[in-house]
């Protein structure tokens, strides 16, 4: 009970933790964000089908072969060609110069198999007395380009006369003049099934007055964003296509200008220069799948959007900033029914990634991307950072430099694995997110002084040898660890998109390792990666021999006998519901675990495997059924004392001593006050399991010492996202309040507020009937107009001291003795709570015990009592960095 706060001279700082994998750990918490973007994977989503195309205004052969080897010529439907306003046509045909100059785009736009195509003027090499002054002139110039593009088999379908007209040091021409340009074209029956396009403005800020200074000459609207608001590029597409006229973005940078303009419009996106996989992956998720969320961060100039690939079953989070603006900027990636693995990390709820932006104006940018893969099942892909051995699927052998001290340039080479080798080394490692451009991808480096990396001999974009060489990380030394399955993975090339392996059928030592095209389920194109020090072997270890679930107030209890192999270094556990198989938990070094993401009175089955030191899986045992808690019981669901730790001291752990729901911190700490409690205040705050509050009825009781009045900080807040909560602030402006929301508007409760720097003892309660609010122990206010329960919300973000909103503040309190119920506590037993003399409850519910061999946890137990199996020391949860 508390009721003074403690002097400074007793304060006692402890730190609280991250609970290790025994339990669940869906709830880990992640760091707060400057936005959250929020998916449901089983939602129909929309689709967002766009005409995408690559750019030969910039003719290069390496930028048209990477694009079309990322994107694939299946999603690419057309290019972008120019005239050459450098010689005067004659008769109506192009001169000598301005056919190579047409033939050496249209020869690169084949390689992608495209027809449609668009023309835009080619500006840089502009001869100003030929055309600057004579409408008359461009337009004879564009229909004789179009003409010839058609004679050569390929489909004009859009015109632009001038391209970035805003931009004056082309010196195309005034706004008058292309007004004349277009509606010469616009008056040729010639065009009459060409659009004719206008805007292609630069700056976003200025193709609103460019497009409306001839739009009843135009068919298309277009703009680049190299310059202006990111209010004008939205509004920009919205306009265009109010008109009813199609909206393009001609010369795209990067993928947060496609993500931004399909959700306001854009139908077609041409991309300028191409930088491998966000991009590609971007394409054919528009092309093949569905859209599942979108955020944006306008203020930042950043975007980001989720997108699940029917073809390939893939769900991706796409993430891009403007490539000469953006701000640093951060999203909260949040699943709202499923936890889910984030690049290999999980499973868990949420997800925060940090985008790097500059100072200004082109200004420390990195034109920064990423394409993040959020995957669930049977099996799923294991993080890989650190230090490993890299052995190939069919051979058996490693990867490694040629010997111990190569030269720059030596092809590296497979070997036969040998512990003495520190050349078989290797560090593979995230790549910076400051490396420029897209992110998603691993630098693998020798652990050795020379500290060779992977790189692409000569920047190939064919079958070519991997060398090693002490290069800066260019896009020839990143690479991409795309999931095979099994522990293994393809490692892809971010240049040439290529896949490494051993050629086929060479099993000798010192065959080169190089780079081709990909072969589905070719084992010489699979590599494990083994942590320095272990085992290097591929056989599978043994599975658990026996596996069974025991039912708790709040979670469900699965334990298994170990595997009979010695090796075993930890399991993994999937959940089967329905038709739908999750993998819940692994990195498992107990022979138990807690799904206290559990829904009450829901079938589950669940199965175990094992992993070995080197990466091997056993398979899955049988199924073995269970059903979650009935809600219908009364409980203490969850306790949280704070006595040096955040662990649930409620009838989840009354046998074993393990929390099943305990709750986890991110930077918090305890602080003496007779007994313990929790502070908050800065970076802090807990989470806790869902399981705690998806009840019909729900009760939250807390002492609370406000330190100070923040508008909006939370006591609690439970839900995913911010169209998907409730929540509980200490002071709205004025007072206390409840609120509640599913995607309609807030219901809500608010009274006054708690005694503000003493103890105040806070309980909010819900029945089926009414919600109500209490302050030491008198009602303070209810109502029955509140008609959402947590049931409908089912939460998955239970954050204490923080809200669903990232602009709101964290809390700044002390908190203790935190209780929750799965139904509405009366007032005499909340005055009870408050005193602890119940826990509400007349009786705790009886759980078995044995005296066997084994315990029900499948540990050896003595004199017949089961040995403990709780460990706390946690490691504390990283905050999220900018590099």
């Amino acid at each position: 009970m508390k009721r003074l706060l403690p002097t400074a001279l007793y304060i006692v700082h402890c730190t609280l933790s991250i609970a290790q994998q025994t339990s669940f750990s869906t709830h880990t918490p992640s760091p707060t964000t400057n936005n959250v973007i929020v998916f449901d994977r089983t939602a129909q989503g929309t689709t967002t089908p766009v005409l995408w195309g690559l750019d030969t205004a910039w003719p290069d052969e390496t930028n048209m072969k990477r694009g079309i080897a990322f994107i694939g010529t299946e999603n690419l439907q057309t290019a972008r060609a120019s005239f050459q306003p450098n010689d005067v046509i004659v008769n109506g045909e192009l001169s000598a110069g301005q056919k190579a100059a047409l033939n050496n785009r249209l020869n690169l736009i084949a390689l992608s198999g495209v027809k449609d195509i668009a023309l835009n003027c080619d500006h840089e090499v502009l001869v100003v007395s030929n055309y600057v002054g004579y409408p008359e002139r461009w337009a004879a110039l564009i229909e004789a380009t179009a003409r010839y593009c058609q004679e050569r088999g390929f489909n004009v379908v859009s015109v632009a006369p001038f391209n970035e007209p805003d931009f004056s040091t082309w010196n195309q021409g005034p706004l008058s003049e292309f007004r004349e340009v277009a509606k010469l074209l616009s008056e040729n029956p010639f065009f009459d099934n060409i659009r004719i396009c206008g805007g292609n403005t630069l700056n976003c800020d200025e193709a609103a007055t460019w497009y409306n200074g001839m739009k009843e000459y135009l068919d298309e609207g277009n703009t680049h964003q190299l310059a202006g608001s990111f209010d004008n590029y939205a509004a920009f597409f919205e306009m265009v296509r109010s008109d009813g006229k199609h909206a393009t973005a001609d010369e795209l940078h990067n993928v947060m200008e496609a993500i931004v303009g399909i959700e306001y419009g854009m139908q077609t996106g041409i991309w300028w220069g191409f930088d491998g996989r966000a991009r590609g992956e971007f394409c054919r998720a528009t092309q093949q799948g569905r859209r599942l969320a979108y955020a944006e961060d306008r203020s930042r100039w950043t975007a980001a959007a989720i997108y699940h690939n029917d073809s390939t079953n893939k769900t991706q989070a796409f993430l891009g900033t403007s490539e000469r603006q953006a701000n640093n900027s951060s999203y909260n990636i949040i699943s709202r029914t499923t936890p889910m693995f984030f690049d290999g990390y999980g499973p868990t709820y949420e997800y925060a990634v940090a985008m790097p932006g500059g100072t200004g104006y082109q200004n420390g940018q990195t034109n920064a991307e990423r394409v993040v893969t959020i995957s669930q099942g049977k099996d799923v892909a294991p993080v890989v950072d650190g230090e490993y051995v890299i052995v190939n699927k069919a051979t058996g052998k490693v990867i490694s430099l040629p010997s111990a001290t190569p030269s720059n340039g030596e092809s590296i080479v497979q070997q036969a694995y040998s512990s003495s080798k520190t050349q078989q080394r290797w560090a593979v490692t995230p790549a910076d997110s400051r490396i420029g451009g897209d992110f998603s991808y691993h630098t693998i480096t020798s652990t050795t002084a020379a500290k060779q990396s992977f790189d692409v001999y000569n920047w190939a974009l064919t079958q070519a040898d991997i060398i090693c060489y002490t290069g800066n990380y260019g896009a020839n030394q990143q690479w991409y660890l795309e999931y095979a399955g099994d522990g293994y993975f393809y490692i892809r090339s971010r240049h040439s998109a290529l896949y490494l392996e051993i050629s086929r059928g060479n099993t000798r030592d010192n065959a080169h390792l190089r780079q081709n095209v990909f072969t589905p389920d070719v084992d010489y194109q699979q590599w494990r990666f083994i942590p320095v020090g272990e085992a290097v072997e591929l056989n599978a270890p043994d599975a658990p021999a026996q596996v069974w679930t025991e039912l708790r107030d709040a979670s469900i209890m699965v334990a298994w006998l170990p595997a009979a192999a010695t090796d075993v270094r930890s399991y993994t556990v999937a959940r089967i519901c329905g038709t739908d198989t999750i993998t819940i938990a692994r990195g498992i070094t107990d022979t138990y675990m807690v799904d206290n993401d559990a829904m009450p009175d829901t079938e589950y089955k669940y199965m175990v495997r094992s992993v070995d030191a080197s990466g091997n899986l056993s398979p899955y045992t049988e199924p073995t059924p269970a059903t979650g808690y009935t809600d219908d019981v009364p409980r203490l669901v969850a306790r949280y004392q704070f006595d040096g730790d955040s662990i649930d001291m409620s009838g989840n752990i009354f046998t074993y001593q393990w929390g099943g729901v305990d709750a986890l911190a991110y930077n918090a700490s305890t602080v003496k006050a007779g007994s313990h409690s929790l502070r908050f205040s800065r970076d802090a705050w807990l989470s806790l399991p869902p399981a705690t509050v998806r009840h019909k009825q729900l009760t939250v009781a807390a002492w609370v010492n406000v330190r100070q009045l923040s508008q909006w900080q939370r006591l609690f807040d439970f839900g995913a996202g911010t169209d998907s909560y409730m929540f509980l602030t200490t002071y709205d402006g004025s007072g206390l309040r409840f609120g509640i929301k599913n995607g309609g508007e807030e219901q809500y409760l608010r009274a006054a507020r708690p005694a503000f720097m003493q103890w105040s003892h806070v309980a909010l309660t819900m029945s089926d009937t009414e919600v109500c609010l209490y302050i030491d122990g008198e009602l303070a206010a209810s109502t029955t107009d509140i008609t959402l329960r947590p049931t409908d919300i089912c939460p998955t973000l239970c954050y204490v001291g923080r809200s669903q909103f990232p602009s709101d503040p964290l809390l700044n309190a002390y908190i203790d003795d935190l209780r929750i119920y799965n139904y509405a506590l009366t007032p005499t037993e909340l005055r009870a709570v408050m005193t602890d003399t119940s826990n509400g409850i007349s009786s705790p519910i009886a759980y078995p015990t044995t005296t066997a061999e084994y315990d029900l946890l499948g540990r050896r137990v003595k004199g017949g009592k089961g040995i403990r199996l709780r460990s706390t020391g946690f490691q504390p949860v990283k905050k999220i960095i900018y590099k």
